[in-house]
This record gives structure tokens, sequence and C-alpha cells, in this order.
């Protein structure tokens, strides 16, 4: 059935217009009576109302724009509610680099710097974390090297701020940027000093008293809020700790081979911490032999033997003890890991080794990163809880093999 559109809809009313006109100018019936009077008033009013309701409302209204209209808006009244859509969650610590960077994003904002960075502590030092510049809001994190202003705030244990710098000045990690102006606050938790935020200016005398104070009210934000993160961190890699662990035993117990095994430990340990290399050793009376490679290879292949005196996985077999090396190549003597003479240009800093074995270690699982500082205490004590049933299934495997050999 077809309904009648705007122009049926107008001829329709055009013809009852004109059949009302018509009655009234023709009808036979005297105005001069009331029931004449009353029905030609009445068809007037009706021919009014008509017009009015259809004429105006269609040609002043226009109905025609009023329904395409909201087809139109739709999608732009919905766009901003797509792009607003919460992402998916993915740990706390993504949130707290979100927060990061938006927190640093306004403190530039705020003080009119060029550049502002958020340097925490890495060990013994501190690393730049986020930064955010005129140029860029992406810098990689970079330690702070002695005797840079960033440094300075840690040794004066208190807010600084330099307003004639000499040129060529920088912040730490920020090296695209000239600044003349600096200012920088501790942030403090627990009365430990756990980083600095510092900002940095192309113009002399820029930071004021004020700069600073919005600074050092900016740090203690960061501080509060770095509190109950740590807390909730902690937390939320207890839990991953033990569901990795959990899924790990499962898929272990379907390993038919030492190597299986070994891959299966590897790919979960990646879910925990990023390193470049993983290899698991074994004692062979006086010497140890490599005998599984996750990664970088080099020369050192599978079934390379290397005495347990002369490099760090041997020290780590021979003592029986984890061992953590934040920078293998600090200094002028490259620590070697298997042997004396052995290769130094292999890339790697940061090394991780604990032993397998309750009383005499009897093998050892090493992990190596080319990142400076990579592997920490809390690194180190993930690996070990990790490691029980890894070290339980490769005994399994030692014991079958000791047996069919008998």
């Amino acid at each position: 059935m077809r309904f009648p559109g705007n122009k049926d809809q107008a001829l329709w009313m055009y013809m009852l217009v004109l059949l009302l006109i018509l009655v009234g100018f023709f009808m036979p019936v005297s105005a001069k009576t009331w029931a004449g009077f009353g029905l030609k008033t009445g068809l007037f009013i009706t021919v009014f109302f008509i017009l009015y309701f259809f004429w105006f409302n269609m040609f002043f209204t226009n109905p025609q724009r009023k329904r395409t209209q909201p087809e139109q808006e739709i999608p732009e009244k919905d766009a901003p509610f797509e792009d607003m859509r919460e992402p998916s969650w993915k740990g706390f610590g993504q949130a707290f680099h979100w927060f990061y960077q938006t927190f640093i994003s306004i403190v530039r904002n705020a003080t009119a710097a060029s550049a502002v960075g958020l340097y925490l502590r890495k060990g013994e030092t501190l690393e730049l974390q986020i930064a955010e510049s005129e140029s860029s809001g992406s810098y990689p994190r970079i330690l702070v090297q002695e005797g840079s202003l960033v440094d300075y705030v840690i040794q004066q244990n208190g807010s600084v701020r330099e307003n004639n710098l000499p040129i060529g000045t920088c912040l730490s990690g920020i090296d695209d940027h000239e600044i003349r102006s600096f200012a920088g606050v501790p942030l403090v938790i627990d009365k430990k000093i756990t980083g600095v935020l510092a900002a940095g200016s192309e113009a002399q005398e820029h930071f004021s008293e004020d700069d600073l104070e919005l600074l050092n009210h900016c740090g203690q934000v960061i501080c509060q809020v770095m509190s109950v993160y740590h807390r909730a961190w902690r937390k939320e890699i207890q839990e991953t700790l033990w569901q990795t662990q959990l899924e790990m035993e499962q898929e272990l117990r379907k390993a038919e081979d030492e190597m299986q095994a070994f891959n299966v430990f590897v790919q979960f340990v990646l879910r925990l911490f990023t390193f470049d290399r993983c290899v698991l050793c074994y004692k062979d009376r006086e010497e140890g032999e490599i005998r599984q490679i996750f990664g970088q290879i080099d020369h050192l292949d599978r079934g390379t033997r290397f005495p347990l005196d002369e490099g760090l996985i041997g020290w780590v077999i021979k003592r029986n003890s984890p061992l953590v090396v934040e920078d293998m190549q600090k200094g002028s003597y490259v620590r070697p890991r298997y042997f004396e003479g052995e290769d130094t240009k292999h890339g790697f800093h940061s090394l991780l080794a604990v032993p397998l074995g309750h009383q005499d270690a009897w093998g050892c699982i090493g992990i190596e990163s080319k990142r400076i500082g990579q592997f920490q205490e809390r690194e180190k004590n993930g690996l070990l809880t990790m490691l029980l049933f890894f070290e339980l299934t490769l005994e399994r495997f030692r014991l079958a093999k000791r047996n069919l050999n008998e």
C-alpha cells in the first residue's frame, strides 16, 4: 500500500479547501439567520486552521528539512562517544604510564616550559621515565649522568632553580632542546628521594618562585599516586605471578623432553619481564655446558663447554647463589659470562642468573638483556618463584636418562 507523499497531501488539501470555499460561497443558506451564520463561520474557521497548520507548517518550518536533519546529525552526535570509549584494561603499569604522560603535559603547559621530565630511581641512579617537549612527547628511557642538573637536585636534597644556564645545556635524556633556565624538585616518599620532577626553558629568567612552588605541589601529587599505585601494582604482580605459574605447571606436565620444557618455561617468563637471551646450563664434573638457548646465539651455541671459575655463570653454579649484574660492560673491563677471552661484542649489559639444585647446584638459568639495569631484586624473586616446577621437570628428565643409561 502506497502512503501519500508531501505532494499528494498538498493536492488533497488544496481540493478540500477549494470545496469548502465553494460551499461557503454558493450554499443557499442565509447568513442573516443564526444557523446560516454559524455554518458559514464554521467553514471560515475550518479553512483558516487548515491553511495555518498545513500551509504555514510546511513552508515556514520545512518538515522535509526536519526529517533529514536527524539523519545528518546522528553520526556527528555519536562520533565523540566512539572516541571516548574506555580502553581495555591492561594493568596498573599501563594505567600509571598514562597518568605520568598526562600529568607531565599539564605541568609543561602550566609552567610554559620548553621541556619537562620525570625521573625515577633505578637502582643507585635515576632514569628518565616520561618526558615531553615542544617538539615531542616520546623519549627513550635513559639513565641520568652524574653531575647533571637532575643529579644536582639529588645532591642538594631539595629544590633547585637556575635561570642563567650556559649555552648548550640540556635536560637529561631530552637532548633535542637547549635550555637556559631550570627548575627541579625531589620526589620524596617515606623520607627517601625516589625521583625528580624537572622542567627546562629556552628563555633565561623563566622560572619564578611560584613556578618552583607549583612543581613542589605537582611532585607531592605524583608521590601520593605512586604510593597507591605501588601497593596495587604489587598485588597485581602477585596475582599475575600465581596465575602464570599455575598455567606453566600445566603446560610443563605435557613436555616430553628437555627442549620442550625449556621452551615452555621461556614463553611464560616472558609474560613477567623482558629479556633478549635465556640460557640453560648444566654442570658436568668441573665444567659447565650450554644445553638450551633462546635468543641471540653468537659463538656460544648448544654444547659449548666452559670452566666454572672464569665467568659469571660458572660463579653462580659453583657458589649455588643467584646473581644480578646491572651492567657487565661498566668501566674498562667487560665481565665474561662463561670464560676468559670470549667475544665481548655481544651487546648484552644486564644479567640475571639463578642456580638449579638445592644443596649442590647441578645447573643454572641465565637471562640477559641489552638494556642497562634491566633486572632488579623484583625480577630475581619472580624468576626464583617460577623456577620451582621447571626445576622439578628437568630433574625428572635427568633421572629418567640416568636410569636409561644404567
